[in-house]
């Protein structure tokens, strides 16, 4: 029998939330008169993380604008149009077939309890070896992560999303650094015998550094082709809008996307949004990284 009880690591959250983040990457944002927020989440922490301080700031918001919230689930025609459906084209990926029953077991109920962003009638052994690691990756958001949590604290006629599952989706799935399945595997029996969850070494080391005020991001997020980029400008189109209709405003996106030339803070201030950070300095800051050469 396999423990789903720390699934994804929530006894070492618990604890790690002790440590209140004083110096959240929230922001606040000012034109024509009116006032918003801006939130660089991480997406794998819960709410317990922040202090009140930072509770008394959202709570005042009216409106929840997220990366894909309020969105539909992507439908099969999507998945098969951006190649993430085994088809007879395709065949040849055989991954599910590869892993041990007890693996199966474990993805599958990760599947079918937190794979509320794609259509419940796919079954996992049909998914792509891409999407099936992406949904394991976003299990967590989906379960403990902040952004979710926040969302639930605004009516549903209150929540909006900059995209949706079937404009990001193939963005995304190129930009995942997917490992081999061999090593993969490996991973998966580290998560079931280990006790330790999915959040592994690499996940706790950014979770710490998002507590202390620092995100760091691989250096290939910021290629100007990368999906991160593209995801950051086609916000752009939707997020003036809201803000100018939407009453006090509260967006939240990943946090990678605040820095650099064409993240979203630089992008504001293109568009001649003024912005303050709220919890005095020093500011949060991000650190560039390649994961490759270490």
């Amino acid at each position: 029998m396999i423990d789903y009880t720390d699934l994804l690591g929530e006894a070492w959250l618990s604890a790690q939330s002790v440590h209140k983040i004083s110096k959240p990457f929230l922001y606040r944002l000012i034109k024509d008169n009116k006032v918003g927020y801006f939130l660089g989440s991480c997406h794998y922490i819960p709410l317990s993380f922040f202090s009140e301080e930072f509770f008394k700031i959202i709570q005042n918001c009216q409106n929840f604008v997220g990366e894909s919230s309020g969105t539909p689930p992507v439908t099969r025609e999507v998945l098969e149009k951006v190649g993430a459906i085994i088809t007879s084209s395709n065949k040849e990926e055989h991954w599910f077939e590869s892993l041990d029953d007890l693996t199966r077991i474990y993805l599958n109920h990760i599947f079918q309890s937190r794979s509320s962003c794609l259509i419940k009638e796919m079954a996992l052994k049909e998914a792509t070896f891409p999407l099936a690691f992406l949904i394991y990756k976003m299990c967590a958001q989906q379960k403990i992560g902040m952004d979710q949590q926040i969302e639930e604290l605004f009516p549903r006629t209150h929540i909006y999303g900059l995209e949706t599952i079937a404009e990001s989706l193939p963005l995304m799935l190129p930009e995942i650094a997917v490992p081999s399945l061999m090593e993969w595997q490996e991973q998966l029996y580290t998560c079931i015998y280990s006790g330790k969850g999915i959040l592994d070494e690499s996940s706790r080391e950014f979770i710490v550094n998002y507590q202390n005020g620092i995100i760091t991001v691989e250096t290939d997020l910021f290629r100007k082709d990368g999906g991160l980029i593209s995801r950051n400008y086609n916000w752009m189109k939707v997020w003036h809008k809201y803000f100018a209709d939407l009453d006090t405003p509260l967006f939240c996106v990943g946090a990678a996307h605040i820095f650099g030339e064409h993240g979203i803070l630089n992008l504001l201030l293109q568009a001649d949004y003024y912005i303050e950070y709220p919890f005095g300095l020093p500011l949060p800051r991000c650190e560039l990284i390649n994961y490759a050469e270490q």
